[in-house]
């Protein structure tokens, strides 16, 4: 594993089957995000659990992660400056 990648998450192959095979399901197609969630908010915990372990594979396989945000020396000094004031007005009573 290279710096700062993410372990894989362990999903059995029968899992992934079992997601991914039509057959498996007695839903009708789901086509929206609403669909999808009412489908999962009835599910076991313990399938759910399943679900979730192979979206997050498939986002780490993907690498779809959000970009890093990056801020300027002179923004974080300012962020620390208010912090500062506001605290000697919170001590001081205002």
């Amino acid at each position: 594993m290279r710096a700062g990648e993410t372990p894989a998450l362990p999903i059995p192959a029968e899992t992934e089957l079992l997601l991914t095979s039509r057959s498996f399901f007695n839903f009708p197609d789901m086509s929206t995000v609403a669909e999808i969630e009412e489908a999962l908010n009835n599910l076991p915990e313990t399938e759910f659990e399943e679900v979730a372990f192979v979206v997050l594979e498939r986002l780490r396989k993907a690498n779809h992660r959000p970009p890093f945000r990056t801020f300027s020396e002179s923004q974080i000094r300012g962020w620390i400056e208010e912090d500062e004031r506001d605290m000697v007005a919170i001590r001081a009573g205002q």
